[in-house]
């Protein structure tokens, strides 16, 4: 490698101790800012940014370390009662096991949903009708709302068309997991509704317990749930929506439903 001619500039800095910082960046060392010159030279402005970006590849790094132990703390908890029942002195029923394997499948889905849905790179952007991709998502699901003692109704005018460019598996997953998170908090014979309008909006609403106001922003972080836990839910559906739609340019949004309940609306016209 050939030296750099003038590693010293006449204003003082010191550009060999620059390269000796950079060199030492390291996990362990990634809060630690590099010295910024200054002389207010294009040098100064470059190593600012490049703290910056420093800055956000840090808080990445520690989302990720925290969504990596709270997963392994959300696992060991089935996996622990799983052991605790075949270590019982009497076997355990076979229901009993089918639902603790159940909810870790349930989990370990989740976390590879939350997964892909943050790798940008896997998205497939194309046009799609918002309203046909809901008949999909309704007519899916609607047999796990019938077996939960739920229904689900489709809003939109099917005669027309409304298009918009998204990666058609992440906004199916998204629709999902919104129709399944009101399953969990829609009583029993109620109707969770499925509307689709123009430019590209979709909203489900529930008639349910609602989100208290406390807890609205929380739920869409990831392994975050409301004051009532959906029984086997592990509070990654509401993180994987968000995601969804970031990685879209879109945005999701919770209000109260009028008479009580929860309406959280998905908005695709940024995309």
């Amino acid at each position: 490698m050939v030296p750099l001619p003038n590693s010293k500039p006449k204003n003082g800095f010191d550009l060999a101790d620059l390269k000796a910082q950079i060199a030492a960046i390291s996990p362990a060392t990634a809060t630690q800012a590099l010295s910024v010159p200054e002389d207010g030279s294009d040098v100064a402005e470059i190593v600012q940014e490049f703290n910056s970006a420093l800055e956000r590849l840090n808080n990445g790094y520690v989302t990720l370390r925290r969504f990596i132990w709270d997963a392994a703390h959300q696992l060991r908890t089935p996996l622990a009662v799983l052991a605790a029942r075949l270590s019982a002195p009497s076997p355990p029923e076979t229901e009993e096991i089918r639902h603790d394997l159940e909810w870790m499948s349930r989990l370990v889905g989740q976390l590879l949903s939350a997964a892909r849905a943050s790798e940008t790179h896997t998205n497939v952007f194309a046009d799609t009708d918002l309203i046909a991709l809901a008949q999909d998502v309704v007519g899916a699901l609607a047999p796990l709302a019938i077996y939960r003692g739920r229904m689900i109704e489709l809003i939109a005018d099917e005669a027309s068309t409304v298009m918009i460019k998204a990666d058609r598996g992440f906004a199916f997953e998204a629709i999902s997991n919104l129709v399944e998170n009101s399953m969990g908090h829609a009583p029993e014979g109620s109707v969770i509704s499925v509307s689709v309008a123009a430019p590209g909006l979709v909203e489900v609403a529930d008639t349910g317990h609602g989100v208290p106001l406390e807890h609205r922003e929380r739920i869409f972080r990831p392994f975050e749930q409301g004051p009532i836990p959906t029984k086997g839910g592990a509070g990654l559906g509401l993180s994987i929506v968000m995601e969804v739609m970031h990685q879209h340019g879109g945005a999701v949004s919770y209000r109260d439903n009028e008479g009580g309940g929860a309406v959280f609306c998905l908005n695709f016209q940024g995309v």
